[in-house]
């Protein structure tokens, strides 16, 4: 009776089931760098191969190209990508020295690709799961799909002219409004160290403690007036 009673009570304090998600499969895309002059083209693993070849190892890659001012390419560089089939998106800096890609396609959040820096080598500045921005608790409470942790609010962007990618982390707010005004926090990410800012400041508190009331997870009865208690701190 007790189990019952327990499953009972965590199943009624459960948000609303996430929604069901459908991609196509990835396709070529192209990503300019700030200033236009560097273009990295996206090949997703499904279509790094050509038909019938024996020897070729899918993955997917970033051809890194300079344009300059015209149209002609030059300096072609090809930069194996960790996705598992590609990027969800990809950035480029107005050098062409690093390349920044955020979370696999069709699978935001979750993993450990949420943010991953590549120099024009291909080696690998630092590869950040989103464990890595923020804490456990914020992520049990984020809005979510089927597929994908709803954590960017909008589009990251790289500063001109420098190493320096913005990065708007999704303010969570009370439970139903977790879209309304899409809120962020902009958290600036060091492209040569990998270092990324902190989230801090009262909007950052008040978005944890939505999280936190919010949270997917209500393992006891505890946890559930803890939940409660947050959610007061919500608002």
């Amino acid at each position: 009776m007790k189990y019952r009673t327990m499953a009972a009570l965590a199943l009624a304090a459960l948000p609303v089931a996430a929604q069901a998600d459908s991609f196509m499969p990835p396709t070529l895309t192209e990503a300019r760098s700030p200033s236009g002059e560097w273009i990295a083209t996206v090949i997703p693993a499904r279509l790094s191969c050509a038909q019938g070849e024996i020897r070729c190892a899918p993955a997917a890659r970033a051809v890194i190209e300079y344009v300059g001012k015209g149209t002609d390419r030059m300096a072609s560089t090809t930069v194996r990508l960790v996705n598992p089939e590609a990027p969800g998106r990809t950035l480029l800096t107005d050098d062409g020295e690093r390349l920044l890609t955020v979370d696999d396609y069709a699978s935001m959040g979750f993993g450990p690709n949420a943010l991953v820096i590549y120099r024009r080598d291909g080696s690998v500045v630092r590869r950040l799961a989103l464990a890595d921005m923020v804490p456990a608790d914020y992520i049990d409470g984020l809005p979510r799909t089927a597929s994908s942790l709803l954590w960017i609010a909008e589009a990251p962007r790289i500063e001109p002219d420098s190493h320096r990618a913005i990065v708007p982390l999704l303010l969570i707010g009370p439970m139903g409004q977790e879209y309304r005004g899409r809120r962020s926090l902009a958290l600036a990410l060091d492209l040569d160290t990998g270092e990324i800012e902190q989230p801090a400041g009262p909007e950052w508190e008040r978005a944890r403690n939505c999280a936190r009331a919010n949270s997917w997870i209500v393992p006891d009865r505890h946890a559930m007036r803890e939940r409660e208690r947050f959610r007061k701190l919500c608002r």
